[in-house]
C-alpha cells in the first residue's frame, strides 16, 4: 500500500495536462467510478485543462463524447503539431504554431522526406487521416525491428532537414510500433511549452500525465508529471534515468495504486495529484 504523504494541498493554479488514450482514457470495471473522481478532482482545485494525445481534432472530440470527458480549455493534438483552442463547443486552431513549426525546422519538407524513406520496405506509411503537413506516420511490423533501423532513418532525414524528432510509441495491444517524424518543436513537450506560455503559467504551475513514448519528452521536461501504472515498464526505467540524470526526481510520480484506485488510466492520474498535493488526500479513499 502507497504510503501517505505529508502536508496540506498546494493552493494554486495549474496547467493540468493529460494524454488521452491509455492515461485519461481506459478499461475496467473501476473506470467509471474513477473517471466520476476526476471530474470532482476537477472541481476541487483551479486547473485548466488539456488534453494532449495523437488523435486528430475529430477523433478528440469523439472521445469527449463516447467517454462523457470534461471540456477542456485547449487540445494538444496529432503528436504536438496542431493546437486548438475551445470557444464554446467549437474549436479554433492556431495557425501561429504551424508558423513557429517552419521557423524550428529549416528544410522541412515533408514530400522530399517521405520519398526518400520511400525505399524501406519495413517501413509502412499510416493512413491518411494520420498525416499532415508537419508530421509524416509510419508503423513498423514488428517491435524488433526499431533499434536497429532508427539510425537509417534518422540518417536520410537529417540530409534534407536537419531539425527534427523521431517519436516512437507502441500499441500495448499488438506488435506494432509506431513513428512519426516532426519538426524539432513538434512534440507534445514542444506544443505544451508554447501552449503554457501562451496562456500565462508557470513552469512550476504544469502538471503532465502520459503513458506512452510520444510521452516522454513532456514526462522528463521538469514539469510535474504522472506515470499512470499501465505505462510500459520500459518507458517507466527510460523515463527514471533520464530524470534522475537531470536532478529533477522529485518532480515525477510513478503511479502504484492505492486506496480504492488501482493507478491505471484516470486512477494513476488522480493518485499523481493527490501524491503531489493538488488534490485532497482523502480522495484516494472515495469510491465515486
Amino acid at each position: 500500500m502507497c504510503s501517505s504523504v505529508p502536508g496540506t494541498t498546494r493552493k494554486r493554479n495549474y496547467l493540468l495536462a493529460t494524454d488521452l488514450d491509455g492515461t485519461l482514457l481506459g478499461s475496467g470495471e473501476k473506470y467509471g467510478s474513477a473517471l466520476k473522481l476526476f471530474k470532482k478532482a476537477l472541481a476541487l482545485s483551479s486547473f485548466t485543462l488539456v488534453y494532449v494525445t495523437g488523435r486528430n481534432l475529430q477523433e478528440i472530440q469523439e472521445a469527449i463524447e463516447s467517454y462523457h470527458l470534461p471540456l477542456p480549455r485547449a487540445a494538444i493534438a496529432e503528436i504536438g503539431t496542431r493546437i486548438f483552442y475551445r470557444e464554446g463547443e467549437t474549436f479554433i486552431r492556431d495557425t501561429d504554431w504551424d508558423k513557429a513549426l517552419v521557423q524550428s525546422a529549416p528544410g522541412w519538407n515533408r514530400k522530399k522526406i517521405a520519398e526518400s524513406l520511400s525505399q524501406f520496405g519495413w517501413l509502412f506509411e499510416q493512413s491518411e487521416n494520420h498525416q499532415n503537413p508537419f508530421k509524416i506516420s509510419y508503423y513498423f511490423a514488428s517491435a524488433s525491428l526499431v533499434e536497429n533501423r532508427l539510425d537509417q532513418i534518422r540518417g536520410k532525414v537529417e540530409r534534407i532537414c536537419s531539425n527534427f524528432e523521431l517519436v516512437v510509441s507502441s500499441d500495448p495491444n499488438s506488435e506494432l510500433v509506431f513513428l512519426d517524424i516532426v519538426p524539432q518543436k513538434g512534440t507534445k513537450a514542444g506544443a505544451l511549452e508554447y501552449l503554457r506560455k501562451k496562456l500565462g503559467f508557470g513552469k512550476n504551475q504544469v502538471i503532465y500525465a502520459g503513458d506512452s513514448g510520444n510521452d516522454l519528452h513532456a514526462l522528463t521536461a521538469g514539469y510535474w508529471s504522472v506515470v499512470v501504472k499501465n505505462a510500459p515498464e520500459e518507458l517507466k526505467k527510460k523515463i527514471a534515468n533520464i530524470v534522475r540524470k537531470q536532478g529533477i526526481a522529485s518532480r515525477v510520480y510513478f503511479a502504484c495504486g492505492c486506496g480504492e484506485l488501482d493507478g491505471k488510466y484516470v486512477s494513476g492520474l488522480i493518485e499523481g495529484l493527490a501524491r503531489l498535493k493538488v488534490i485532497p488526500l482523502h480522495l484516494l479513499n472515495e469510491r465515486k
